[in-house]
């Protein structure tokens, strides 16, 4: 199914709901919606799925509703469908859930694509049958098409920050051996994993007790939904290192030809060298088939201030919301759509603050 997807989305991968299902929302009630076509042999075939979580009146909507499946983990939502049957999958998948609108007033999507085949078939058949969309927020994810950079065809660097990647690795390279490495197969084994997680651990993360270590319910997780993708050879680590150290890392995995860049970690003790970008920005001189090879990989950034937005070249854009299903949640809807602006202006005007006074 992932294979034959319209949109790739590793977040939706059983590689990554089972692990977070079972670690993370055990005790929140999660439901699929399957859809099934009959193929030439008369047999049944999966055709598109749908996963959601039941949840009770809340800040995002006021009234009990569901939410396209979300752990604290996931970076991407949305829908899993066929390529060859989108439009019958997804308007099968509103239907069900239209025909539950007493117990449900509404649909939440967070980080959700707002672009490409799949957002205007949803897009075409919820007008169609009559549900009506609120916005929480919009913004541009950067996304990285190496295939396009090898053959000339995408905008590589600007002037300015090639010029301050090569000086920040200039001034690495006299400390010691600066290498970059990717790890995938054989080669991601579980102490590379661990690696990680220990740089994750020394930053920001650790002392705010996010860190995949500072939660043993996030670490197990990780190890099996990172452990699930490496077996399927779907799973890949980068890796700066000085000396054989590695002083930063990122874990990543992919589905249907798009790769996924989940998290990052680096030690602090070399921050002022930018270890991360130095690592993210090694992407962009790989010539290593594993990753050249994709479509393109998703940042999972959920702010257009993301410092891969200077490095990555593309960007899709993207945006959370509800759809309001019962006339009760259409009701709310306007009330919701006005409290998500004002929020989204107070943002704006913090960080135009923020930025005219640093």
């Amino acid at each position: 199914m992932e294979q034959r997807a319209i949109e790739p989305n590793g977040y939706l991968s059983p590689h990554f709901v089972i692990p977070a299902t079972k670690h993370i929302l055990s005790e929140k009630s999660v439901l699929g919606i399957l859809v099934e076509k009959v193929n030439r042999g008369g047999l049944p075939q999966l055709a598109g799925i749908g996963i959601f979580q039941e949840c009770r009146a809340s800040k995002h909507f006021p009234l009990p509703h569901l939410t396209a499946f979300s752990s604290r983990h996931s970076l991407l939502s949305g829908l899993l469908v066929d390529r060859d049957s989108a439009e019958y999958v997804v308007r099968h998948i509103f239907d069900q859930i239209c025909r539950f609108n007493n117990k449900w007033h509404g649909l939440v999507f967070h980080d959700q694509p707002n672009e490409g085949e799949l957002t205007i078939i949803e897009k075409e058949v919820t007008k169609d049958i009559g549900i009506k969309w609120g916005n929480f927020r919009e913004w541009n994810r950067p996304v990285l098409c190496l295939k396009a950079l090898k053959e000339g065809t995408s905008p590589v660097l600007g002037k300015s920050m090639k010029k301050s990647i090569h000086h920040s690795m200039r001034r690495l390279k006299e400390m010691g051996q600066v290498d970059w490495r990717i790890l995938y197969k054989e080669k991601l084994t579980e102490t590379a994993l661990n690696r990680f997680m220990f740089l994750e651990n020394l930053g920001w993360k650790g002392k705010e007790h996010t860190s995949l270590l500072s939660n043993y319910t996030d670490k197990n997780f990780f190890l099996e939904m990172m452990g699930n993708f490496s077996k399927s050879e779907r799973a890949f680590i980068t890796e700066l290192t000085l000396d054989e150290r590695p002083i930063s890392s990122t874990v990543n995995f992919t589905s249907g030809g798009a790769g996924f860049a989940f998290k990052i970690g680096w030690d602090p003790l070399y921050a002022k060298f930018s270890p991360g970008t130095l690592n993210e920005a090694s992407w962009l001189e790989s010539n290593d088939p594993f990753i050249c090879d994709l479509n393109f990989v998703d940042s999972g950034s959920s702010d257009d201030s993301s410092y891969l937005s200077k490095l990555w070249n593309q960007k899709r854009a993207m945006r959370s919301g509800v759809y309001a299903i019962s006339g009760a949640g259409k009701f709310v809807l306007p009330v919701i759509s006005f409290a998500a602006k004002a929020k989204n202006n107070f943002r704006n005007d913090k960080k135009q603050h923020k930025n005219l006074h640093s």
